[in-house]
Parts: C-alpha cells; sequence; structure tokens
C-alpha cells in the first residue's frame, strides 16, 4: 500500500513537473511563433498532397536551405545615424516599435498589407493578442565575407544602412523563420495568403512566394547550376521572374533582441561618397560608435568597399553613405 502511494505521488509530482515546463516553454516562445508551427505544418502537406512540387525539388530546394542557414551569417543591417542609440539602449527594435504610434490604428487591406497587420495574416496571430514589442524584426542571410556579399548582389548596405549587425545564431535560430525574398514586398504582388515563412532551425519549400511549382523548378535548377550558392546567399538576387526579383533571402526574427546579449560582431561597410560635412559628421559618428562597440568586447571590423566600380552598384542616400 505504501509503496503504491509513493508510486502515485511520484506520478504526479511529474505531472506536475511536465505541466510547469510547458508553461514555462509557452512563456519564453514569441507570441508571433505560439500558433505557427501547426500551421506552418498544414500548409506544408497540403502542398504536398497537392503536388505542388516535385520529390526532386522538394529534396534540392529543402537541402540547400539547411546548408545556407548552415554557413551563412544572420545580420541585420542598420544606419550609422542608428546604431549609438540601438547600442545605448540595448535594443533592437522593429519597425512597428519604433513606429507603433503612427500605425496602431491602421486598417486592413488585402491588395497592400502594412507591416503591422502582414504579421498577424503572414503568422497566423490574433492581431489583439500581440504589443508593439512581439512583432518580428527583419534580417537577412549575409555571406561570411561582407565584401564578397555586395559583389554577389547585396544591396541592403544601400537600402537599410551600411552598418551590419551579425547575430549570434545560437540565441536566435529557434525562432527565426525565413522566406526567398522580401516577404512583404511578395505579398503585395501575389496576394493573400501568398508567403509562408519557413523555420530556419528545419527550413522548409513553403518560403517558396506563391508557392508556385514554376518557380521552385526555376530556383532548383539554379541550385543545380551552381549559379547560386549556400556560402553565397546573395546570388539569390540572379533568379528573376516577371513579378518577382530576389534580393536576398529574408530572416524574421521573433521575440526581443538585445545588442549586448544578441549581437556577435559589426561590419562597417565603406562605401563611395561625396566629399563634404555629411561625409565628416558621419565619419564622427562612426568613431563614437566604434568606440562603443569595443568597450562592449565585439569584433568590429571596417569593409572598405569604395574602390568598386558606382556604375555597376545601385546609388545609396545619404544615410546609407560612410
Amino acid at each position: 500500500m505504501l509503496k503504491s502511494r509513493i508510486t502515485s505521488m511520484f506520478l504526479i509530482f511529474g505531472l506536475l513537473m511536465v505541466n510547469l515546463l510547458c508553461c514555462f516553454v509557452s512563456a519564453a516562445k514569441p507570441k508571433t511563433l505560439l500558433k505557427y508551427a501547426p500551421y506552418h505544418d498544414q500548409v506544408y502537406y497540403d502542398k504536398i498532397q497537392k503536388k505542388k512540387y516535385t520529390s526532386e525539388e522538394i529534396q534540392t530546394i529543402e537541402n540547400f536551405l539547411k546548408e545556407t542557414v548552415n554557413e551563412s551569417d544572420f545580420s541585420m543591417a542598420t544606419h550609422i545615424e542608428c546604431i549609438n542609440s540601438i547600442i545605448d539602449e540595448d535594443k533592437i527594435k522593429s519597425s512597428v516599435q519604433i513606429d507603433g504610434d503612427s500605425i496602431k490604428n491602421s486598417k486592413y487591406d488585402k491588395q497592400r498589407i502594412d507591416r503591422r497587420w502582414a504579421t498577424a495574416e503572414i503568422f497566423n496571430v490574433d492581431i489583439s493578442e500581440i504589443e508593439a514589442s512581439d512583432y518580428e524584426k527583419y534580417g537577412y542571410l549575409s555571406c561570411k565575407d561582407k565584401r564578397q556579399d555586395i559583389e554577389d548582389g547585396s544591396d541592403v548596405p544601400f537600402y537599410y544602412g551600411n552598418v551590419i549587425m551579425n547575430l549570434k545564431k545560437e540565441n536566435v535560430l529557434e525562432r527565426t523563420t525565413l522566406t526567398i525574398g522580401d516577404s512583404l514586398d511578395n505579398r503585395w504582388k501575389l496576394g493573400e495568403r501568398s508567403i509562408t515563412p519557413t523555420l530556419a532551425n528545419n527550413p522548409r519549400i513553403t518560403c517558396i512566394p506563391g508557392h508556385s511549382r514554376r518557380l521552385a523548378k526555376l530556383i532548383s535548377q539554379h541550385i543545380k547550376s551552381g549559379s547560386i550558392s549556400p556560402k553565397h546567399p546573395n546570388l539569390i538576387h540572379k533568379i528573376k521572374t516577371k513579378h518577382l526579383d530576389f534580393s536576398y533571402i529574408e530572416l524574421q526574427i521573433h521575440g526581443e533582441l538585445s545588442f549586448e546579449k544578441d549581437v556577435e560582431s559589426i561590419h562597417i561597410i565603406k562605401l563611395n561618397t561625396e566629399e563634404g560635412e555629411e561625409n565628416a559628421r558621419q565619419e564622427q559618428l562612426l568613431q563614437k560608435a566604434i568606440e562603443k562597440i569595443q568597450k562592449l568586447g565585439k569584433p568590429c571590423y571596417i569593409v572598405d568597399c569604395t574602390d568598386l566600380n558606382p556604375n555597376k552598384i545601385h546609388k545609396t542616400t545619404s544615410l546609407g553613405k560612410l
């Protein structure tokens, strides 16, 4: 009798611990991903059943994505004007978090969807259940060699800023999703429910915009020919269709991001710029940022790309220059 009671107590204790662990995991998981895994899998198996892709395309693309995730950096770009405040606040914010007041009352639009509503639709989450701080932060897969990244066709430094923050992959892998190409841009072009980001720790073919068989075939052909490579993720821009351009493989990082805890290293890209006061001002901002980065003990590299032919690369705004 005593043995039976002891056994029962251990079983109850074990169940309580399992429940507590489940609650802890649920609380730790970003809100945008709480309902996402089953939704993602449902979409995946639905496309497989409808034979949207061949088994060869699935294997080729998914193997490529897994290898690319392993070989690449998880990077985010910002302007030199912004990096000092990011370091001071120790927080990397999404645009919704930064501009929350101006878009919090935005209306849903089936044709063109803003960042606030895009998260609710794309990640299958109730918009009333998430706050500004819960919205995903956007990054991209980058080559280890940042100069090579630009030579391969990356235009991220020109549009999003030439300060590249490389994240600690082990800190964010489990809470990162990805798409081939810009998720919001492709959503605008292809319509409602056209984008299904895949989980970076086990990437699936669903991250192809529109789930198009024709596009899957095209991507698969580029992989097989070697024109795109896991070590050079920005060669993805070579894939062009009538409606879509792929500038990068986009990352969506969910949950809070700390500069001190989550950033592994910094690359600052020096681009062609004009002489004058603006150049001097940005140099001052650069030196201030480098001092702060070095105090935190993070590697900081200057990547000189000023010799690149400006006619062969995108022009940048003054915010992106340095």
